[in-house]
């Protein structure tokens, strides 16, 4: 199990860890695909399945963490 958090600056430098949960198997920092438009994201996986996670941003000034089931079986 691995423990998600979204690190953040804000515009005074004030860094925020925040929790987006735990997660089963190994995680890694991905790159998601260009029509996601999303900042970042992880990917978490055991053998072929998992769970993706992307950073994205939404109506300008919140992010939201989109989940996406990873099944390569």
């Amino acid at each position: 199990m691995a423990d998600v958090f979204l690190a953040t600056t804000d515009e005074t430098g004030k860094q925020v860890s925040t929790p987006i949960g735990r997660y089963k198997g190994e995680c890694a920092v991905i790159t998601p695909a260009k029509e996601m438009n999303a900042l970042t994201g992880v990917a978490c996986k055991t053998g072929g399945t998992g769970t993706e996670l992307h950073a994205v941003v939404e109506g300008g000034d919140e992010v939201i963490i989109l989940q996406l089931g990873i099944n390569e079986v």
